[in-house]
């Protein structure tokens, strides 16, 4: 299972940041590249349980990082 998952791994990451609106919002308002830097580090997620919590602390990503 976890082999789909990692195909499908930017469906995984927006089902989690649709179901978190704050997350989502905070992913919006960053820049590109770290817009990009979120994603690129989500590929070592696996489970939709792994998604969410990678989602949920995207507010905890500080601004001057």
């Amino acid at each position: 299972m976890s082999e789909h998952l990692r195909d499908n791994e930017p469906f995984g990451l927006g089902l989690a940041l649709l179901e978190n609106k704050n997350a989502l919002r905070r992913f919006a308002s960053l820049s590109i590249p770290k817009q990009q830097e979120f994603i690129e580090n989500a590929h070592s997620l696996a489970t939709p349980e792994e998604f969410r919590l990678y989602v949920s602390n995207i507010g905890r990503v500080d601004e001057n990082d």
